[in-house]
């Protein structure tokens, strides 16, 4: 038979791929979205021929044509990047799912955090839940220090603590190696003006712009909008002040800390290219660095054998962010980063840095008790009617014009009030509202939220809906329907 592998990132490929050759040889398929279109079809002829019986790859290759598919394994499946957020939307694993039952295949997800949508389904029997209670080579995992920056804060106002810079330095001085994660890319996050307090934000998108000192410009991270480094305010000609801080304030902080030491930057800006993910990723294996910055890309699925120093930096800000899965989204990705340190050897600790260290979520990643925070979201969610308590469906409208995009949400809120009778379905609307970042791209984004029970019935309700909508001729802003979206 033949088999899928699914990873959520392309930087995961090449380290997956080079386990799997060494055991399968030429039949290993890779697909990922990097490869071009050409590149794409010799890889679905290899498997629509047998030529390949094991594809790897992100979430498109769950569309590969295998031949006599016997088990499709989808590897950190609470990972958001399994579902497509630009059309068409889908989710692999709902797809995983229906080719699963369709073939007969086997269908493993895997992740030391499930998501709270998985582990529920698990909990009521849908799913067959098999827990490893041992690490590999029954190595302890990290100790975690949580490090409370009130009490603890670096004496020149850096963005680590001194006990971090301090606890770095003897991984350094004793041969080890440190990971740590900060998941803001850039120099400084904010610019702001000292006398109107007008921030710096992208003309066409409503975030502010980051300051990239290397290449001494301001980007948007929304649409990749550049503009240029800017010290004085154009609308009252006051001092721009730029705080805050990323990737590349933190190489920078750490290189004057930790002189000698090798450092390596691995986010989006370093790493465009997919060919440089495996290259740098293979130095720091082979010890050519010391220490590895990043965003979450170096949190997820990486195997180094002297990591014994994990820091967390800036989770706050994911665990003071809107939407419901703001907590999961914080517990996931320091429990993965934290994997990442003494995969080999005792001995490895973990720091998380943090203003609030009563934080519950950050307690119970510190105790390493998934179950416990299960309990808490589970509970949090059943009581706000949130997923897997019901589905959320995002209908959202676009339009350059902010008054269009607004007005043709109203008229979908209208067209749901008129039609729901028919149909007798129990269902919450919240909105219209704009989303948190109202404006992207140059288009203004209204939404309503929409907290159903997704069966066939509610479908065919919702298709109808945007069937009238969509035929009245004044109606101008683009549709898009997205379920289950983490927006609220």
């Amino acid at each position: 038979g033949s088999a899928m592998i699914l990873v959520p990132e392309i930087s995961l490929t090449p380290s997956m791929i080079r386990l799997v050759k060494e055991y399968f040889g030429d039949v290993v398929s890779v697909i990922h979205s990097a490869l071009t279109a050409t590149e794409r079809l010799l890889q679905y002829n290899r498997a629509l021929n047998g030529t390949s019986r094991v594809v790897i790859g992100t979430r498109s290759a769950v569309f590969a044509p295998l031949e006599d598919l016997r088990l499709i394994i989808i590897d950190e499946e609470h990972e958001k990047t399994f579902k497509s957020e630009s059309s068409p939307r889908y989710s692999a694993i709902r797809v995983a799912r229906h080719v699963a039952r369709k073939t007969g295949a086997k269908l493993l997800l895997a992740s030391a955090t499930p998501s709270i949508e998985s582990y529920s389904l698990a909990e009521r029997g849908y799913y067959h839940l098999h827990t490893l209670t041992r690490r590999y080579m029954d190595l302890p995992l990290p100790k975690v220090k949580v490090v409370d920056m009130a009490l603890s804060p670096s004496s020149d106002g850096g963005p680590m603590s001194d006990e971090m810079i301090d606890r770095m330095r003897r991984s350094f001085e004793n041969g080890k190696q440190s990971i740590v994660l900060i998941n803001r890319r850039g120099y400084s996050t904010v610019g702001i003006c000292k006398d109107c307090r007008k921030t710096l934000q992208c003309e066409d998108c409503s975030v502010n712009l980051v300051r990239h000192k290397k290449q001494n410009r301001l980007v948007c991270h929304m649409c990749g909008r550049v503009y240029p480094v800017i010290e004085k305010c154009p609308e009252c000609g006051g001092e721009i002040a730029y705080s805050g801080y990323g990737t590349q304030k933190v190489e920078e902080y750490i290189r004057e800390k930790i002189p000698g030491a090798g450092i390596l930057r691995f986010d989006y800006d370093t790493v465009g290219g997919s060919d440089l993910h495996d290259e740098y990723l293979y130095a720091f294996g082979q010890k050519q660095y010391d220490i590895l910055i990043g965003t979450q890309m170096v949190a997820k699925g990486l195997d180094f054998e002297d990591v014994d120093l994990v820091c967390v930096l800036g989770i706050d800000s994911l665990l003071n962010h809107r939407g419901y899965s703001s907590n999961e989204t914080a517990f996931n990705l320091m429990t993965q980063v934290i994997g990442r340190a003494g995969r080999r050897h005792s001995g490895a600790t973990a720091m998380i840095r943090t203003y609030d260290p009563r934080n519950p979520v950050i307690a119970l990643r510190t105790a390493g008790d998934y179950v416990g925070y299960y309990r808490n979201e589970a509970a949090y969610r059943k009581i706000n009617n949130y997923p897997p308590y019901c589905t959320l469906v995002t209908v959202a409208f676009s339009h350059e014009k902010e008054e269009r995009a607004s007005r043709d949400a109203a008229a979908f809120l209208d067209i749901i009030r008129q039609t729901g009778p028919g149909y007798d379905i129990p269902l919450t609307v919240l909105g219209p509202a704009p989303f948190e970042v109202d404006q992207a791209s140059g288009m203004y984004r209204w939404k309503l939220t929409v907290k159903c029970i997704n069966n066939s019935r509610f479908r065919a309700f919702l298709r109808e809906c945007i069937e009238k909508y969509l035929s009245d001729r004044d109606r101008k802003a683009s549709i898009y329907v997205n379920i289950n979206s983490a927006e609220e």
